[in-house]
């Protein structure tokens, strides 16, 4: 049996992380002003390795192994085909067949399995990557009656529209009846002077689209004569647009499918009842007369002019703008760089407002964004889920079941399995499609030294130290031999590419077999780190441990169990958690 004490001593010893340095954030006075015309956004050209190992990083939930290489050039070119690539949403339908439904209950995990299958399975990679940033930025979890069938709507409307509009995925948000059950808009009347639920109003703003504080074109908060932050909204806007987005449930009140009446796609219905229908409102500095009897084309036009003032208001795509960048290139974007995407959500050069390919490009191609090396300071922290998948698809992880085609209650992931389960997707606190509340998973606001790196609050000594544990829990699972079918539920490491770099450099170097091993084993840990970490080195202490602990404590066994556990503990070390 592997002994795992080298393995341990060398997890107890991540008790911190090297942080980014910190960047000052400029402020400036002044009038908001939105550019006439887009800035343009240079199309670099790619300079090496390191670099396409970046941009597949940013770009994708994992690189497999020999991707990086091979696109040494064409940036842009991989980004149309990507634009172009089929993707394959979660069958509803069938899964209604086999009897999944909206009552809570284990087979709830269906929907963190079917999103956590396509983010390991799924080609359409840069669809799954920005799928996964919406997902934070318009944030939304199972809630009281809607769950299960709910959730995979709720997901699929955010991967079919991950390149189209951002309004229409705020619409999607406005209409939805898992947005709604999460941040009870659902059947929220304010007909007869009634006080509305101003959950949902208040996130649509605060967290979806303008954010709190009013944003000047680099990202700086525009301040007051006196210095003080000016804010995106008021109170009074939050009251106008509770009232506006009511009218707005179910026929029968609860879901179930197959129900006649509900929409497949999972929006609400419209429910001219509950609607406001008091005096005139002022949101965002525009007047909404009072409609004494509202009707359903009354409800959807005013949902839709609200959102048009959301999408017209100046925070908007520097907010959102921002959090693209945040979340798939750097925690500490320049104000130049924000300034970039922004302007390119606010004109994609056609002059449309919210055109996510436009702005998706600006992200991945901009000059901040590539270069052959970085300073310490560039990255972000990653979530433990996206180092998990990582993991899996550099490993070259045979396909995962999808649960839509066949009964995989005993999925490796769910809570269902082994004794005691191996609930690696619930025991992370990240599972797929169930955040743990409207700010996702971690902190909005989480200062590191100065920087704001939200997911670098998932990395603490302790949550270091559980990310080992449930490497330790995993790894035996990935090592063990291939299955026969790919209806295995714990599925397995194939490492096939990496095997053939092991042997290939074991038989090239000289000495002693020892002397041949200890070189080949150094070279698999400088290959696994520099091809996860964008082709950063590891500190030579680092280097020295876990070169021991493949060489040593894993002696017994075989290549491709050597470097399972070779990948599994990279993706634990503090240099992986930080910087992507």
């Amino acid at each position: 049996m592997l002994n795992r004490r080298s393995f341990i001593k060398l997890g107890a010893s991540m008790s911190a992380f090297a942080a980014p340095a910190a960047v000052a954030a400029s402020s400036s006075r002044g009038k908001v002003k939105r550019p006439p015309s887009p800035t343009p956004t240079p199309t670099p050209t790619p300079t090496g390795l390191n670099d396409s190992r970046r941009f597949l990083d940013q770009a994708t939930m994992g690189v497999r192994p020999g991707e990086a290489a091979a696109l040494t050039t064409g940036f842009a070119e991989w980004i149309a085909a990507q634009f172009a690539a089929p993707y394959r949403p979660i069958d509803v339908p069938a899964m209604i067949s086999r009897g999944f439904n909206n009552d809570p209950g284990s087979r709830n995990n269906a929907t963190r399995m079917s999103i956590f299958a396509r983010w390991c399975n799924e080609p359409a990679q840069l669809r799954m990557r920005v799928s996964h940033v919406l997902s934070q930025i318009i944030c939304c979890a199972p809630s009281g009656w809607s769950n299960t069938i709910d959730s995979m709507l709720w997901w699929n409307q955010i991967a079919a529209n991950a390149f189209g509009n951002y309004r229409t995925l705020l619409m999607n948000a406005v209409q939805h009846r898992h947005m709604g059950s999460f941040l009870n808009n659902k059947d929220n009347d304010a007909s007869n002077g009634k006080a509305p639920s101003q959950n949902f109003a208040r996130e649509l703003l605060q967290l979806f689209s303008t954010g709190i504080h009013l944003l000047n074109s680099d990202g700086s908060i525009r301040l007051d004569s006196q210095g003080r932050p000016l804010q995106s909204y008021f109170q009074t806007d939050i009251d106008a647009l509770a009232r506006l987005l009511s009218g707005w449930g179910l026929p029968f009140g609860v879901y179930m499918p197959g129900q006649s009446g509900t929409d497949p796609n999972g929006a609400m219905n419209v429910r001219p009842e509950l609607a406001y229908n008091g005096p005139s409102v002022s949101f965002l500095g525009q007047s909404f007369p009072g409609i004494a009897v509202p009707t359903a084309a009354d409800v959807v036009a005013r949902a839709n002019r609200c959102v048009d003032l959301i999408m017209a208001h100046p925070s908007t795509s520097v907010y959102i703008g921002r959090q693209f960048i945040m979340k798939m290139v750097t925690d500490s974007p320049s104000g130049a760089y924000i300034q970039r995407v922004a302007a390119a959500f606010q004109n994609n050069g056609s002059g449309v407002v919210g055109d996510l390919t436009a702005v998706i490009k600006a992200v991945l191609l901009d000059p901040d964004a590539r270069g052959e090396s970085k300073p310490a300071s560039f990255g972000r922290a990653q979530e433990g889920a996206l180092s998990l998948v990582k993991a899996m698809r550099y490993a070259e992880m045979e396909p995962i079941p999808d649960p839509s085609a066949q009964d995989m209650l005993g999925w490796a992931w769910s809570s269902d399995y082994g004794s005691p389960p191996v609930d690696v997707l619930g025991v992370m606190g990240q599972a797929p499609g169930t955040p743990s509340s409207v700010f996702n998973d971690y902190p909005f606001e989480f200062l590191l030294n100065g920087v704001n790196a939200p997911a670098a609050a998932l990395w603490s000594a302790p949550a270091l130290m559980a990310n080992v544990a449930r490497t330790m829990s995993l790894s035996p699972y990935m090592a063990q031999p291939l299955a026969s079918t790919r209806t295995d539920p714990t599925g397995r490491w194939a490492v096939s590419a990496l095997i053939g770099f092991f042997d290939t450099t074991y038989a090239a170097a000289s000495g002693t077999p020892e002397q041949k091993l200890s070189t080949t084993v150094g070279a698999l840990v400088d290959r696994v780190f520099a091809d996860l970490n964008q082709g950063r080195t590891m500190t030579p202490a680092t280097r020295q441990q876990l070169v021991a602990f493949v060489e040593t404590d894993c002696a017994s066994l075989a290549t491709r169990e050597r470097i399972v556990w070779t990948i599994n503990f990279v993706r634990c070390l503090p240099d992986s958690a930080v910087v992507i």
